[in-house]
Parts: C-alpha cells; sequence; structure tokens
C-alpha cells in the first residue's frame, strides 16, 4: 500500500476511534469501515498495477535484446541504458546483481557507472549471456511476485475465513431464536387468553356486584399474571431485539467484506493475466489456488447477507408480534384497572 494510502487509513481509523460508542458501530462508524476497506482494495489493485508495468518493462527489455544482432557490444549498451533509463526502480539492483553473475564487463565488476558510449568490446557470446540471464530474471521475479501475493494472502484469507465462521454462527443462532421463539409465544398467548377471561369475568363482576368482596383478590392475581406474563414479553423483546442490532450490522460487514474479496480476485487475476506464460507450474496452482479461495469467500460473504437478511425479516416479525402482545395485555391489565377504580372503598 502506498504511503499516502496509509495516511489516509490511519487518519480514518483515528475517526473512528474518535466516535462515541454508540456510533462506532452505527451508519457514521460503518461508513468509516465500508471506505477503509475500500482503500485497502483499491491501494492494492494500484500496487498490482505498479508491479505488472515493471514486469512489462523488464520484459520489453528482453524483446529488445532478443532483436540485436550477434554482437555483444550492443548487448551492453543496451543493459547500461536500460540501467539508466530505470536507476529509480528498487528492483534495478537486483536486476544487476542478477545479471552480474553470468557477464560483465571487461575492466569492471558490476554495470554501475558505466556510461554506454565508455563499453568495451565484447564477444558475441556475451549477447546470449546477457540474454539468457534477463530471461531467467524476468521469469523469476515473475514467480516470485506471484508467491508472495499467494503467501501474503494466506493470511488475509485466514482471518476472512474466520469472520465468515463467526457469521454463519451469528446467523444459526438467530435462526434457533427464531424457533424457540414460537414456543415462548405460545405460553404469552396461553397467559393472555387466560388473562382476557380474568378480566372479563372480573368486568362483568364490577357491573353486577360492585360491593363483592373478592374484586380486591380478583385485581390482585389480574395483576400477577400480568406483570409475570409482560415480564416474559419484555424478555422476549429485549432478546430479539439484541439479535437484530447483531445481525443487521454482519449484513452490513458481509457485504463489504464480499465487495473487497471479490475484488481482492480481480486483482490476483490481473496479474495471473499478465504474468501467466512466465509462471512455473507450481506457482500456478498456488496463485490459482489463492484466487478460488477469495473467490469462495467473497460468494460467501453475499451468502451470509442474504441469509442474515432472512433471519432479520424473521426477528422483526418476531419482534412486531411481541409488541402486539405486550399492547393487549397492557389493554387487558387497563380495562381492569379502569373499572377498580370505579369501585367505592
Amino acid at each position: 500500500m502506498g504511503e499516502s494510502a496509509v495516511d489516509a487509513r490511519a487518519a480514518m481509523e483515528r475517526m473512528k476511534d474518535e466516535l462515541p460508542e454508540e456510533e462506532k458501530d452505527g451508519n457514521v462508524g460503518k461508513i468509516i469501515t465500508y471506505a477503509m476497506n475500500l482503500l485497502q482494495s483499491g491501494s492494492s489493485f494500484r500496487q498490482a498495477q505498479q508491479q505488472i508495468g515493471e514486469l512489462y518493462t523488464l520484459g520489453q527489455h528482453v524483446e529488445a535484446l532478443e532483436q540485436l544482432p550477434e554482437v555483444g557490444r550492443e548487448a551492453l549498451q543496451e543493459v547500461c541504458e536500460f540501467r539508466q533509463v530505470n536507476s529509480t526502480e528498487s528492483w534495478i539492483d537486483s536486476y544487476l546483481n542478477h545479471l552480474s553473475e553470468t557477464v560483465s564487463l571487461d575492466e569492471t565488476e558490476s554495470f554501475e557507472g558505466v556510461a554506454p558510449d565508455e563499453i568495451p568490446s565484447a564477444s558475441g557470446n556475451t549477447n546470449k549471456l546477457i540474454l539468457d540471464s534477463v530471461k531467467k530474471y524476468h521469469q523469476d521475479r515473475c514467480n516470485e511476485l506471484i508467491t508472495e501475493m499467494a503467501k501474503g494472502s494466506a493470511v488475509v484469507a485466514a482471518c476472512q475465513a474466520l469472520k465468515l465462521y463467526i457469521a454463519w454462527k451469528k446467523i444459526s443462532e438467530a435462526s434457533n431464536v427464531v424457533s424457540e421463539n414460537k414456543n415462548e409465544f405460545t405460553a404469552v398467548n396461553r397467559n393472555l387468553e387466560r388473562l382476557k377471561r380474568m378480566v372479563l369475568e372480573f368486568l362483568d363482576l364490577c357491573d353486577r356486584q360492585p360491593d363483592d368482596r373478592s374484586i380486591a383478590q380478583r385485581m390482585t392475581k389480574i395483576n400477577t399474571l400480568f406483570t409475570s406474563t409482560l415480564g416474559k414479553v419484555s424478555n422476549l423483546k429485549v432478546k430479539i431485539d439484541g439479535h437484530i442490532q447483531r445481525l443487521d450490522l454482519l449484513a452490513d460487514y458481509s457485504a463489504i467484506d464480499g465487495v473487497v474479496n471479490l475484488a481482492t480476485v480481480a486483482t490476483r487475476a490481473f496479474q495471473l493475466w499478465n504474468t501467466w506464460e512466465m509462471l512455473t507450474n507450481h506457482t500456478k496452482a498456488l496463485a490459482t489456488a489463492s484466487a478460488a479461495v477469495f473467490t469462495v469467500l467473497g460468494l460467501g460473504n453475499f451468502g451470509t447477507f442474504y441469509l442474515s437478511r432472512n433471519a432479520l425479516k424473521d426477528l422483526r416479525k418476531d419482534l412486531n408480534e411481541a409488541q402486539d402482545l405486550q399492547d393487549r395485555l397492557q389493554e387487558l391489565h387497563e380495562q381492569a384497572a379502569e373499572a377498580m377504580s370505579v369501585i367505592p372503598e
């Protein structure tokens, strides 16, 4: 990742750390996290472009050497000119060191500091030695780039796989809660029907015999049943709402991870497309496996997003049902309380 991208990511992380706790998991925190992931993905693609650009330049250098006549001097001149044009690239030193293992100038140990017009004479064999060295170096650089990419992605893939596992576990827990809610709703509805009968009998008694001594006792039983049932409904609402909050965040982050993982696949495909012919079979297998893993992770992320959204629908339906039960309970209790309030003491 480039220096500017690192600075931007660090600034975003500071912004998120400075947010109040309730906003870190809110929309502002989500937006910052999304921007950080996209920044990382974009920087990775730009880095891949830069690396492929270096290899492309080296490939052009190989083509230029292949077109030279079988005279060593021209090949040496091409190497020196290549060094001068690309002297700012960090990998040029490695290239020169690799080249000097096979061929060197007549009076120097390396190509550093040699101007093209100062190149001494050389034999035609020098041309072939240089060309073979550069081709070997080009292939080594391609395989090194792709291998480093695959190895560097292994840790990221492991973390993404762990996040995917945790996500599926949360969805499974939410699905279990939806199943458990059915039993709890059945129990609450049973109490609600019982409370409804008690309140109807209570209202009838208050209307027919307002001086009946059992009215206070009946009201106490109504209050007891109302309080216990309302507690069950409240606990049910808290449990459901907790899972809704977690799944809501999970869905958002799954979508973000899916975009980033598929962007990683695009980056890897871009690298492979431009280096495939230079890669060994081992490197091809390693890189293909890496791209396949991120493809699976990306599809898994979007699968998680879909399943979490479906689970959210079920949970919100249960939450609405719980709220409806609470409203009906309170309405019945208010009717009994109102009737009790007009009974003379």
